[in-house]
């Protein structure tokens, strides 16, 4: 009995390993905007939040946003790997800018690191603006692994208090909010479930 005691733990260590992400991390944490330099009148900036509820360890979330002319100058957002601004209970946070170039985005997709699986497509893109020299508030990203749901929220004041303290460039410049416009609720991963089935956000 003993013997088949180990066996069913290590195959349910194995199958635990089984569903994590393999994604290149050095490639995660790249790109963000330095506060060392001075912004790039040529192109535009893009801020907000990201954070994730957890029950007893973080997950890892990653959110991806593309330009929609070309795959170039991806971005993905992460929970993991910088410094956590607002240290809470059950949640991982930070603040982020991003230098990209004039043109329209999609949030296309996203994913935990230490969770096998992805999100399921949308009906609705959530579509947004850079324009050149100008700067854009898209949300606060909060990811809750209890329900495997992903949202957006209009946290346009409070966030706007940690970047301006974290990114002193902003405090002179002016920054719209298309958070207004683009936030959501509820965007399922595959792996999503209430008491009925998987795909729910409820």
């Amino acid at each position: 009995m003993k013997y088949k005691s180990k066996i069913v733990i290590l195959l349910s260590f194995m199958f635990f390993l089984s569903g994590c992400v393999t994604i290149d991390m050095t490639s995660l944490f790249d790109g963000r905007y330095s506060p060392s330099k001075d912004l790039d009148r040529t192109k535009g900036a893009i801020v907000g939040s990201i954070s994730e509820g957890f029950l007893t360890q973080p997950h890892g979330l990653l959110v991806f946003i593309r330009p929609l002319s070309s795959k170039q100058n991806e971005i993905i957002l992460a929970t993991m790997g910088y410094k956590d601004e607002d240290p809470k209970l059950n949640i991982l946070s930070n603040t982020f800018m991003y230098e990209l170039p004039p043109g329209k985005y999609e949030v296309y997709k996203w994913e935990y690191y230490y969770y096998r699986g992805k999100s399921l497509p949308r009906t609705k893109p959530i579509v947004f603006t850079v324009k050149a020299n100008e700067i854009t508030y898209i949300g606060n990203f909060h990811g809750v692994a209890l329900t495997m749901c992903l949202s957006d929220y209009n946290n346009y004041a409070e966030d706007m208090k940690k970047l301006r303290k974290k990114y002193p460039i902003l405090k002179k410049r002016k920054v719209s909010n298309q958070a207004s416009k683009i936030a959501f609720r509820g965007w399922p991963h595959e792996k999503s479930e209430d008491l009925f089935g998987r795909g729910k956000c409820k």
